[in-house]
């Protein structure tokens, strides 16, 4: 991270409880972003089971200024790969600091990528990334 005073933080499942008040409004604003792929039910489940990886940024003071989920696919092929599922917080121009501790994470958890759908303006961002697809959509 820039900022040596924020740390990411992986929270584990059974610790994600007692700080939903705190996450809740991030994984809300991010779930209207996803499309109708995540509720915030749905993804509060997924993490308490463990099905996906809930994680925060938190300062020295313990606000938690970003929250993101994270899942490994094992692909047909035989690859595991880390999806960027949600991410939210107060300062988008934090987020992609998250993404080097992300990807060695996923490396030592035997993932071979790294994926996520975001807006087209975060391929300049990004530029480690390829663009793999586009997703399209019409509202009908």
């Amino acid at each position: 991270m820039d900022d040596p005073a924020l740390n990411l933080i992986q929270v584990p499942p059974a610790s994600a409880s007692p700080i939903w008040p705190r996450i809740e409004g991030h994984l809300t604003k991010a779930c209207l972003h996803s499309l109708g792929a995540h509720t915030v039910e749905e993804t509060r489940e997924r993490i308490e089971s463990g099905q996906c990886q809930l994680w925060i940024v938190a300062d020295e003071a313990a606000n938690v200024p970003l929250t993101c989920t994270t899942s490994i696919l094992d692909l047909p092929d035989g690859r595991r790969a880390l999806l960027l599922e949600l991410i939210a917080g107060e300062d988008p121009t934090e987020w992609f600091a998250i993404m080097a501790p992300l990807e060695l994470w996923a490396k030592q958890n035997g993932c071979a990528m790294v994926a996520l759908y975001c807006p087209k303006t975060w391929a300049k961002k990004l530029k480690s990334y390829d663009l793999l697809r586009y997703l399209m959509g019409k509202t009908l």
